[in-house]
């Protein structure tokens, strides 16, 4: 990615049209619900990675990889998921900032969907 700069002077304003205020609001509602996918993919992935540890640990299979180590292969997976997923809510408190016409909850709400990007 390429790293561009802008000179900004502090008397630049931007204002926030209807438009792009119902493009905000329609992208927080979906925020919240992969958000709410996020979180429940990763319960999943951790029971999964978890049963496969503890089944897999006890069985004894004449394989040659053992598959509780697919289970410690999930965990990494599990973790990254949840970094992930831990800004989106955030963000999708855009609507707050929609309604409220606040200037700095804006900027905060994209901040932190630059942090997660």
């Amino acid at each position: 990615m390429e790293n561009t700069e802008i000179n900004t002077t502090q008397t630049e304003t931007f204002t926030v049209n209807r438009e792009i205020k119902l493009y905000l609001a329609e992208t927080a509602k979906w925020g919240n619900i992969l958000a709410i996918i996020g979180y429940v993919a990763m319960g999943i992935m951790a029971l999964a990675s978890l049963v496969m540890i503890v089944v897999f640990s006890f069985m004894d299979l004449k394989t040659a990889f053992p598959m509780w180590i697919m289970g410690l292969v999930y965990l990494p997976f599990t973790v990254a998921l949840f970094s992930g997923n831990l800004f989106v809510p955030v963000f999708a408190q855009m609507k707050q900032a929609v309604r409220q016409s606040n200037e700095k909850l804006y900027t905060s709400r994209v901040c932190q969907l630059k942090i997660a990007v």
